[in-house]
């Protein structure tokens, strides 16, 4: 058999294959299908929040979500939260972006009353201790994992638990 040659050229042909560029058995014949990439060696994601995954996207992604109700907590009645501000850009590039919201974050904090705030406290350092720093980047597969994690910590507040059982109760 063919070796599927350097992955420049199968991305290059693949295409070609697919509108019927390529006519000829044996010219297709050096074009592999494209193979799944990524299921092996990745973590399975349970199904709701899971505090101790340590993969750093998916702890960037909790973090988002914490310091979002951070500050809804401290500035109610907004209509531009950090999510709808610094999501795209902390899912993609987290080490432009986080530095500044956790500055931001104190400020917030300062306004909360004693007890939410030692609570948010607690839950930033839990989320930031498995961390080692901001990778520069996130890939396309890491930027899945920032999601899944924001929204599972979303999910999680308390007061979003509440809605949901009571939007449930009504239906």
């Amino acid at each position: 058999p063919l070796s599927p040659g350097p992955p420049r050229r199968r991305s290059a042909a693949h295409p070609r294959r697919l509108h019927g560029g390529l006519r000829s058995g044996l010219r297709a014949q050096g074009v592999p299908c494209p193979q799944r990439r990524g299921g092996e060696g990745r973590t399975k994601i349970p199904g709701g929040l899971d505090s101790t995954n340590p993969e750093p996207a998916y702890r960037l992604g909790r973090l988002l979500a914490a310091l979002e109700r951070t500050e809804t907590d401290a500035l109610p009645g907004l209509t531009t939260t950090i999510r709808l501000r610094f999501y795209n850009a902390a899912s993609a590039t987290p080490e432009a972006v986080f530095p500044r919201l956790l500055r931001t974050c104190q400020h917030h904090l300062a306004r909360l009353g004693r007890g939410r705030k030692a609570a948010r406290k607690r839950l930033v350092r839990e989320i930031v201790s498995g961390l080692s720093g901001f990778p520069a980047n996130l890939s396309l597969a890491d930027q899945g994992l920032f999601a899944l994690g924001y929204y599972h910590q979303a999910q999680d507040f308390p007061a979003a638990r509440d809605r949901n059982a009571a939007g449930d109760g009504q239906q």
